[in-house]
C-alpha cells in the first residue's frame, strides 16, 4: 500500500498512461504534401511577408497595418493567378500533340464536392433543435449547481472562506 501522496499520483499516471497507451496507441503516419508546381521561391517570400504583416496588424490595430496587410493579399493572389496561369499555357505547349493535354486541364477545372450531408431530417428542424439545446444549456448548468450547492454542505466551506 502507497501512503505517499506524490507516489499515489505517479503510480496512478503510469497505470492510466499503460491503458491509454493499450486502447489508443500513437501512431505516426506520413502526410502526403503536393507541391504547388507553380509557386517559386519570390512568392513564398511575399507569402511570409504578408503573414508578418497580418501579425503586425494584429497586435497594433491599426488601420494603416491592415491596409498595408490587405495590399500584400492582392498582390499575392495576383502572383499566384498569374504564376499558375503561366505553368498550365507551359504545360499546354509541351504536351500539344499529345493525349496528356486532358490531364493538364483536369488539373486546372475544380473537382465537384462528393460529400453528402450526413442527416436525413429537415434542416430547419435540425437547427432548431440545435438552438433549443444550446439555449437550454446555461439554464440547466444553473439550476444543476443550485441544487447541488442545496444538498451538500458547501456553504459552510464558502461562508468560512468569504470571512
Amino acid at each position: 500500500m502507497i501512503t505517499d501522496a506524490s507516489e499515489k499520483l505517479d503510480y496512478f499516471n503510469q497505470v492510466f498512461l499503460d491503458i491509454l497507451d493499450k486502447h489508443g496507441p500513437i501512431k505516426i503516419i506520413k502526410l502526403k504534401h503536393h507541391k504547388c508546381a507553380f509557386l517559386d521561391e519570390d512568392t513564398r517570400d511575399l507569402m511570409m511577408e504578408r503573414n508578418q504583416l497580418l501579425k503586425i496588424a494584429r497586435e497594433t490595430k491599426s488601420p494603416r497595418d491592415w491596409e498595408l496587410y490587405r495590399a500584400s493579399c492582392k498582390h499575392v493572389k495576383t502572383r499566384l493567378r498569374e504564376a499558375e496561369m503561366k505553368f498550365v499555357q507551359n504545360e499546354l505547349q509541351q504536351c500539344k500533340r499529345n493525349s496528356s493535354n486532358w490531364k493538364v486541364i483536369r488539373y486546372c477545372v475544380p473537382r465537384k464536392e462528393s460529400t453528402q450531408p450526413a442527416y436525413s431530417r429537415d434542416l430547419k428542424t435540425l437547427a432548431d433543435e440545435f438552438n433549443a439545446f444550446f439555449a437550454s444549456v446555461g439554464a440547466k448548468a444553473a439550476a444543476d449547481s443550485a441544487s447541488l450547492l442545496a444538498n451538500s454542505d458547501f456553504n459552510d466551506i464558502l461562508s468560512s472562506f468569504s470571512a
